[in-house]
């Protein structure tokens, strides 16, 4: 449990870098609007803020893929542990009532498979 919420403030960690480049993203976008609505619009400005603003997304990007990578992680930590448990005694587990895959159905519609069939 205490490795999965050390994974957890990791992946909160990514997340809030993620602010600081949307953030730039922001006051990038505001200045590069400001220098082409000028009289004199200073293209090499506002094309200069344009590539802070790609960089930025892409750094954001990479922060947010991290985060989601490490978030997978520890679901999958969960689904196995928890799958690995075994039932107390005495006690029987229940099974779902709908299963998440989906079936095509004869009308050609999306439908969900339960247990039944």
């Amino acid at each position: 449990m205490q490795r999965a919420r050390r994974k957890m403030n990791s992946a909160l960690h990514i997340v809030h870098e993620v602010c600081d480049p949307l953030t730039a993203i922001l006051t990038n976008a505001e200045a590069a609007r400001r220098w082409l609505s000028s009289d004199a619009a200073d293209l090499d400005e506002a094309r200069q803020a344009i590539e802070r603003i790609a960089a930025d997304g892409d750094r954001a990007a990479a922060a947010a893929r991290r985060a989601l990578d490490v978030m997978l992680q520890v679901l999958r930590q969960r689904r196995t542990s928890a799958s690995a448990a075994s039932p107390k005694p005495g006690r029987a587990r229940k099974s779902p009532a709908v299963d998440i895959p989906t079936a095509v159905g004869a009308n050609g519609k999306a439908r969900e498979k339960t247990a039944l069939g």
